[in-house]
């Protein structure tokens, strides 16, 4: 009998599973951006749990509209140019994920 490796998701922070059909999208990961594979991500899975922490629980849907948003705010400030730093200086937790994707999807 093997072992099964996999941690399930139990509200502890430090738990986590990886779903049965994750390798139909992963093995492409390397062939894309980081924020094309959170759209793909979207399109599979919309409605999983995508992040949870103590203030927020997102779904994928949800994580990428708050990308989006925060994209287009950077972007229409000018932090779409290569030459323009981003800071981001936010407690851990969700909205700074959706801070590092948004920098990274705003260019």
């Amino acid at each position: 009998m093997e072992a099964d490796n996999t941690r399930h998701n139990t509200g502890n922070r430090d738990s986590f599973r990886v779903p049965a059909d994750h390798e139909s999208v992963c093995p492409q990961f390397l062939d894309i951006t980081i924020d094309q594979h959170l759209d793909r991500v979207v399109t599979r899975w919309p409605g999983r749990v995508a992040i949870d922490d103590t203030c927020h629980q997102w779904t994928y849907l949800e994580l990428q509209q708050h990308v989006d948003r925060l994209a287009a705010l950077l972007a229409e400030k000018g932090a779409a140019s290569q030459d323009v730093p981003v800071a981001l200086w936010l407690p851990v937790g969700a909205p700074v994920v959706a801070a590092m994707l948004a920098t990274l999807r705003a260019g």
